[in-house]
């Protein structure tokens, strides 16, 4: 199974912002659209008001090309 590393910021009105980051091993058949919207969830806890913007995303794989 291919892990992917993934990077997640989002800020709100007002400015709060928050960055979460980890690797995540998706089944066979996942969608990338499926993940973000999981890593969405998983940022927008307990969320401080109005609606959050994507600053940035990232999601590619975790093993580096050659790496051993």
């Amino acid at each position: 199974m291919t892990g992917y590393h993934y990077v997640l910021s989002m800020q709100w009105p007002g400015g709060e912002a928050r960055t979460i980051h980890g690797v995540v091993e998706p089944h066979v058949g996942t969608t990338r659209q499926q993940i973000f919207a999981s890593l969405i969830e998983q940022i927008n806890v307990d969320p401080p008001g109005g609606r959050p913007w994507v600053l940035f995303f990232s999601l590619e794989p975790n093993q580096l090309e050659g790496a051993r």
